[in-house]
């Protein structure tokens, strides 16, 4: 674990100052915490001004002024620290973490262990977040972990923090549940310790507020109305307003999660690996002919997303606005049968691409691909050094290594080249009155093109 990664605790509190010291501080300073990695996010200068006249200063590392509201404060939180930390975030009246051993709970007295173990699976699983059983009762716990959705309740969960705008929290209170809906949507799967639990007094006064009932109605309302395939509405006999979230199996971060046909929605980032028959076929059939293939330098691009030498194949937008084929599938046939190869190779059949950019020490300036629709596939290849993809500040080199991602809703760019970059894009881009069968169909049409 690098000094980055070690990780800290983040404390979101508001008006718990007399009772802090005596639970979540306490806790974790019994369970091996250092105090130095623990940072309380308070909302304004008068709670920190209370929070060090209350609290011994031996408990703690830092108070750092923050933003009003859970929602608001988590996202400030997210904020704060650098990409790359490994960040536990704790509720301020935990009594104890607890794991469930021979059909009881008992308590854990090495929490620091613990945060080290979930950090280990997280990496292991290629997961971000993590979490732990929502409800503090045996008889509902079983052993072990579970990489679907599930429910990762706010009151103690880790994460590997990232800069990403898609998962910027908005519900005003179960914000946990959202948070958990964007971390599925975006890496396939979320990590919960079904046998690990915190005893700790739900709702207790403080904290977001007294109109549980009102807020509660309010947040769930909304994530209905957010993710209707996911979220589901129910009561308790009080008339409380829960949700319960749908259970959906860990997914292939690499396939779109939700929706049928083209899903617009699907924003994971994921690479693949080119087996070696494929890396032949590249380096021994496709780079001799691309690379006696003049690429013209493309002018209507300059503005939008870079400058270089771009072209496209296949069926797209073309420069009159039109939908149809490109003039360069005709004028190098060769070239355009290879390319259709490589794709029905590499490219997963959930992405019926229907056009190919082809680009040759190509460097795109920050931008979205407004007019593509759903996941596209990168790709390249060459004698060269950098020109790494940047997608939403993360780099990737796509060098024999394909990246699939969302070009529409994540911005994104490449970095300068030194040497022959040939790089390959295959997308879908067409218009709103061509539907999901009418692009699947054209591209089957295409690939029937090549044996």
């Amino acid at each position: 674990m690098t000094a980055l990664e070690k990780y800290i605790i983040a404390i979101p509190t508001y008006n718990r100052y007399d009772v802090i010291s005596k639970k979540t501080l306490l806790t974790l300073k019994e369970g091996g915490v250092a105090s130095a990695s623990i940072y309380l996010f308070v909302a304004n200068k008068a709670q920190e001004k209370l929070y060090k006249q209350a609290v011994p200063k031996e408990l703690y590392g830092k108070i750092v002024v923050g933003k009003l509201g859970i929602t608001n404060q988590r996202n400030y939180i997210v904020k704060y620290f650098p990409e790359g930390q490994y960040v536990v975030s704790c509720d301020d009246d935990i009594e104890a973490v607890e794991a469930l051993k021979d059909g009881k709970l008992v308590k854990i007295n090495d929490i620091n262990r613990f945060f080290l173990y979930a950090y280990e699976i997280l990496v292991k699983e290629e997961l971000y977040i993590y979490g732990i059983y929502p409800v503090h009762n045996p008889f509902f716990m079983k052993q072990g972990y579970t990489d679907g959705l599930k429910f990762i309740i706010g009151v103690l969960y880790g994460f590997i923090n990232r800069h990403n705008k898609q998962l910027v929290v908005t519900s005003p209170v179960k914000e946990d549940y959202q948070l958990s809906i964007l971390y599925f949507k975006i890496d396939g799967g979320v990590i919960r310790f079904n046998d690990v639990t915190v005893k700790t007094k739900f709702n207790a006064k403080g904290g977001i507020g007294e109109d549980r009932f009102v807020m509660n109605k309010q947040s769930a309302e909304y994530l209905v109305k957010q993710y209707p395939d996911i979220v589901k509405i129910k009561h308790r006999k009080n008339g409380m307003t829960e949700i319960n979230l749908k259970a959906l199996k860990r997914s292939d971060p690499k396939k779109p999660i939700i929706g049928k046909g083209i899903d617009t929605t699907a924003n994971q980032i994921a690479r693949l690996k080119l087996n070696k028959p494929t890396q032949k076929f590249i380096n021994n059939s496709l780079l001799p002919l691309i690379s006696n293939t003049t690429i013209q330098i493309t002018k209507s691009r300059q503005n939008i997303s870079g400058i270089g030498r771009s072209q496209p194949f296949g069926y797209g937008n073309k420069i009159a606005r039109e939908f149809g084929e490109y003039r360069n599938n005709k004028t190098y046939p060769e070239l355009w049968e290879a390319l259709v190869t490589l794709g029905k190779a590499i490219v997963p059949d959930y992405i019926p691409w229907t056009g190919i950019q082809v680009n040759h020490n190509y460097e795109s300036k920050k931008h979205t691909d407004g007019k593509n629709r759903g996941l596209s596939l990168a790709v390249s290849f060459g004698d060269f050094t950098g020109g790494e993809l940047v997608i939403e500040d993360k780099e990737y080199q796509t060098k024999l290594h394909p990246v699939i991602f969302n070009g529409a809703l994540r911005e994104h760019f490449n970095k300068p080249i030194t040497g022959n970059r040939y790089s390959l894009v295959y997308f879908v881009s067409a218009p709103s009155k061509y539907s999901d069968d009418d692009i699947l169909n054209l591209h089957n049409e295409i690939l029937n093109t090549v044996e």
